[in-house]
């Protein structure tokens, strides 16, 4: 089954809508794009590491930035994944 067959997704056919979400798009290829060459010389575990501490940059980008101040719950979980990696293995 066609999701347009189905009137669950509605499509317009306008170029003014292309061209505003095309350079988004090509970001977004060139992101993906671009993550294959650093697996490619960073690793998978450091990658995973990583990939785990996005959380907390961004609550310390907020912080320095906004002034956003977090629960600390928040930073906690935001460690969780890290540290079950080290217990783990």
């Amino acid at each position: 089954m066609h999701a347009v067959a189905l009137n669950l997704v509605f499509l317009r056919r306008n170029i003014k809508i292309v061209q505003l979400w095309l350079p988004v798009n090509v970001i977004f290829v060139g992101m993906i794009w671009t993550s294959f060459f650093a697996l490619k010389n960073l690793g998978v575990p450091m990658a995973t590491v990583l990939k785990n501490l996005t959380n907390l940059f961004t609550i310390l980008g907020d912080y320095t930035m906004y002034g956003k101040v977090r629960h600390p719950t928040d930073i906690i979980t935001t460690f969780m994944p890290s540290n079950m990696h080290l217990v783990r293995g």
